[in-house]
């Protein structure tokens, strides 16, 4: 078995069984038995980033601040897609959970720099938790933003994304 294969085992074994040994092994890029995003914790964050295809550069990437809960999900665009948009508007970012319209973020806009992106943010308490709580059984994921329509993204395992997240918020509370 490959190296490669054999660590990316280990690491979702950890993830849905053992918090503690998972934060050894971040920032990890998962790809195994099904699942290929990226997983990042530390600095306050824990982010999971779901590709729109196997290998293509676009992502969805929902970023948890474990402090508060505060949840900000993003489309990650590469290259500069965003030129001559408005910057400084904010603009509510819109989920679309297996094709269920899902509330808007209560903020958002545009975002260019090292990621170019499109995000919203829910804030901390009841939107966070109750947008986070749908990526438990999604396994679709679209968003809608400013007239545009990003996906679907396929979770590719149900729950995956919610339980890395989830123990991760944890471990990261924790530890203070």
């Amino acid at each position: 078995m490959s190296r490669l294969l054999t660590r990316s085992l280990a690491i979702l074994v950890c993830t849905l069984s053992s918090v503690s040994a998972l934060a050894q092994t971040l920032p990890v890029r998962i790809n195994a038995m099904g699942v290929t995003m990226r997983a990042e914790a530390g600095g306050g964050v824990c982010a999971v980033a779901i590709p729109e295809k196997i290998g293509e550069p676009r992502m969805l990437m929902f970023d948890v601040r474990p402090s508060d809960g505060n949840l900000v999900v993003a489309v990650i665009e590469p290259g500069d897609v965003f030129a001559g948009k408005d910057l400084d508007r904010d603009i509510p970012l819109t989920l679309i959970f297996d094709g269920k319209k899902h509330g808007a973020s209560k903020s958002g806009g545009y975002s260019r720099g090292y990621w170019n992106m499109v995000r919203g943010g829910w804030g901390p308490g009841k939107g966070s938790d109750d947008t986070l709580l749908k990526l438990k059984t999604a396994t679709t994921i679209s968003a809608s933003f400013d007239g545009m329509t990003f996906g679907p993204f396929n979770t590719q395992v149900a729950g995956f994304a919610h339980s890395w997240l989830t123990s991760c918020v944890a471990k990261e509370k924790a530890a203070g």
